[in-house]
């Protein structure tokens, strides 16, 4: 059975030469993937670091389903370079959600184990249903999310009782920005080398994979005042 390809096909899936007699259609955009897989291994292992006063420890499943929602944008990328099908388009998207909604849910409930989980589950519920139903709106939701994620920060910042190291959030956005740059050069082919192993896109996996790692660490930096007093 013929399986419905992504919306990108079939000229429109960013610089890389899709390679038809291989496995992975853009083995570049594919295996720069392991960038995400490095870092949900390195948001995992900070479930040991039993001696930081801080809620992601004290509520350790939210390491847990950070690091997995990192590890799906990962392998669902992966899955979406090697095939260019609707399904891998869809897979791949949904982990991109469910990363960014994480920490907007987690500024409103770093402590509430069910109030997260169930508005965590709903919301990506949600963003799945119109991944599908509505492909064409994927990259306006993932901005709106973006969007959301900041102006959250910036509130809830106003606000923040507590010590933390704003230095890996300013890192987080500018290599965000950084790899966002890199993709619209990659997607409009300003810069583009379709045969190079050398790929704008593949850049943006390595920035965003950065840039999730950092704001996990920017959260994971924060301490109760008195600890210093």
């Amino acid at each position: 059975m013929n399986q419905q390809m992504a919306t990108c096909m079939p000229d429109k899936c960013f610089c890389e030469k899709i390679h038809h007699d291989q496995s992975i259609l853009q083995p570049s955009n594919a295996w720069s993937n392991i960038s995400f897989l490095i870092v949900a291994v390195l948001v995992f292992i900070k479930i040991k670091d039993k001696k930081s006063q801080n809620p992601l420890i004290e509520n350790n499943y939210l390491i847990i389903i950070y690091s997995l929602s990192c590890a799906l944008v990962g392998i669902g990328s992966f899955y979406y370079h090697s095939t260019l099908t609707f399904m891998s388009q869809w897979v791949d998207v949904l982990g991109m959600y469910l990363a960014v909604t994480f920490f907007i849910l987690y500024n409103f409930f770093p402590s509430k184990k069910v109030k997260f989980i169930s508005s965590y589950i709903l919301i990506n519920l949600i963003l799945g249903y119109l991944l599908y139903a509505v492909p064409d709106l994927r990259r306006y939701l993932f901005a709106a999310s973006i969007v959301t994620l900041f102006l959250v920060i910036f509130i809830k910042e106003k606000n923040r009782s507590s010590l933390i190291n704003y230095s890996y959030l300013k890192m987080s956005i500018l290599s965000f920005v950084t790899g966002y740059i890199i993709w619209l050069l990659d997607y409009f082919k300003i810069v583009c080398g379709p045969d190079s192993i050398v790929q704008g896109h593949a850049f943006w996996h390595c920035f965003s994979a950065i840039s999730s790692l950092l704001i996990f660490y920017f959260y994971f930096s924060e301490r109760p005042k008195d600890l210093l007093e």
